[in-house]
């Protein structure tokens, strides 16, 4: 009984420890990346703004597909994986080789595919050959550095990663309005290659740290992994449990990547053009401020979480999805009523779209945003092994999303985004219901004492930041470093 207070002791403060981390890095990438973004649409045309979203969603979007379900498939087995040295030789870093190999096969590819300019996208320029060399190769290292931050996101090294990640997007920005302020004009090769030599930079640090924690590593067998107050049942992996658990897993990306910006803006630009992708990487830039902060803090982190409490019995995994969930939806709750109380704030705004355009972008930030709900039952269901229910879930939604509009002859953008928030509502609450059904799990409450105190500050008439949407947002999120 002692033995199992210890480990989820251990697992709380490893938790705690890795959102103080996740929450610096977020509050302080994210608040530069949208300053920046909204810096860069105000000096680029909306052709080459468009054009710029584009390529950064269809890159990302190449990484996803090129993964094959690595990131994802590491988590289940992360404590047999970082059990010792020979453990982790043998089956993540042979892996890895292997993902490079592919990386570079799909980095020629997409090489000619830019360059013989076979995207059929709407007033998109041909692409030099300089310009296609340096984004295929910007596959290959932005897709290891997704990998090896996954890694050592799960053996809670947060803080290297975060470190890594503010010199990344802080050299950028120096970099970037250094040279505008000389050149006083934007092109492709401004945004790419400080992007690409920053990516070679960030990645080699990142092999460094996972380098020090494989060295950390027992190099013998041991009776316990990464948390030592946890059993092991199993020391033992085969490649058939791996190359069936990356296939369920990269079926799983393939049937949700409809719901991903990263398929929507090149979707939607395909379709309507450059203005319409210049507006959707607006939205996924401030989307990215709120939401992606959320993502990393209670996606990676809680992926991780339940990553090192898969072994242990029922009602301790219960407990330390609760500790998870609880805190993800009082802050996902906070976030939505000073939605509501900042309307002022957002209306002097004044976007300068008109009403069709400040709709479409509402609704993409709204299905962006739902994510969030469903990110906490993912991560369990693939911890769990039970990816395949996920599979059939999105295979359902992403067949409703292409036979409805063609069944009823509509294509109106207001209405495809509308659809999709409904399928990932209808999603979430399939998700509850099952998990609530199989293993018992509670819905989370929104908020507790703590959290309703502090929407009533907020919501007070006089409260001096009342009016600043930017002070709600970040003071809304200092909050993370407090226990709710």
């Amino acid at each position: 009984m002692e033995q199992k207070k210890r480990s989820s002791d251990t697992l709380h403060t490893q938790f705690w420890y890795s959102v103080r981390w996740n929450s610096l890095e977020s509050i302080a990438y994210y608040t530069l990346f949208a300053a920046h973004q909204l810096m860069l649409r105000i000096v680029t045309s909306t052709p080459l703004y468009g054009t710029i979203g584009v390529i950064f969603a269809l890159i990302y979007l190449v990484i996803t597909l090129a993964n094959f379900g690595l990131d994802l498939s590491i988590g289940p087995f992360f404590n047999l994986l970082s059990v010792n040295k020979k453990q982790f030789r043998q089956y993540l870093i042979r892996q890895l080789m292997i993902q490079c190999i592919i990386y570079g096969v799909t980095a020629i590819i997409i090489f000619f595919i830019f360059f013989f300019a076979f995207l059929p996208i709407k007033q998109m320029s041909l692409l030099a050959l300089p310009i296609s060399f340096i984004l295929s190769f910007l596959i290959i290292t932005e897709g290891i550095k997704k990998s090896l931050r996954v890694i050592l996101q799960l053996a809670f090294f947060s803080h290297i990663t975060a470190l890594v990640e503010l010199f990344y997007i802080i050299s950028y920005i120096i970099l970037f309005w250094s040279t505008y302020m000389l050149r006083q004009t934007v092109s492709l090769y401004m945004v790419f290659i400080p992007m690409l030599t920053l990516s070679c930079i960030s990645t080699a640090f990142l092999v460094i740290a996972a380098y020090r924690f494989y060295s950390s590593l027992p190099e013998l067998s041991v009776q316990e992994p990464l948390v030592s107050d946890v059993s092991v049942p199993q020391l033992s992996l085969s490649w058939k449990q791996i190359v069936k658990n990356r296939a369920i897993n990269y079926g799983y990306q393939l049937t949700k990547i409809v719901f991903t910006s990263n398929f929507l803006i090149p979707f939607f630009a395909f379709h309507c053009g450059l203005s319409m992708a210049a507006l959707l990487e607006l939205v996924t830039a401030f989307n990215q401020f709120i939401t992606i902060i959320i993502q990393k803090i209670f996606g990676i982190t809680g992926q991780a979480l339940l990553s090192q409490a898969k072994n242990l019995n029922l009602n301790e995994k219960r407990k330390v999805f609760e500790l998870v969930s609880n805190r993800l939806y009082s802050l996902l709750c906070l976030v939505i009523l000073i939605a509501f109380i900042a309307y002022r704030p957002l209306l002097a705004l004044n976007l300068p779209y008109q009403t069709e355009g400040s709709s479409i972008a509402v609704l993409f930030f709204l299905l962006l945003f739902c994510e969030n709900f469903i990110i906490l039952y993912e991560k369990w269901f693939i911890i769990e092994e039970k990816t395949f229910i996920l599979i059939l879930l999105n295979s359902f939604s992403f067949l409703f999303f292409y036979g409805v509009p063609r069944v009823f002859n509509f294509s109106s953008i207001g209405t495809l985004l509308v659809l999709l928030i409904t399928l990932r509502l209808f999603s979430y609450l399939l998700l509850v219901f099952v998990s609530s059904y199989r293993w018992k799990l509670t819905i989370p409450l929104c908020f507790n004492r703590g959290g309703i105190v502090y929407f009533n500050i907020l919501k007070y008439k006089n409260f001096p930041f009342r009016q600043n949407l930017w002070w709600l947002i970040l003071l809304s999120f200092t909050k993370i470093f407090f226990n709710f």
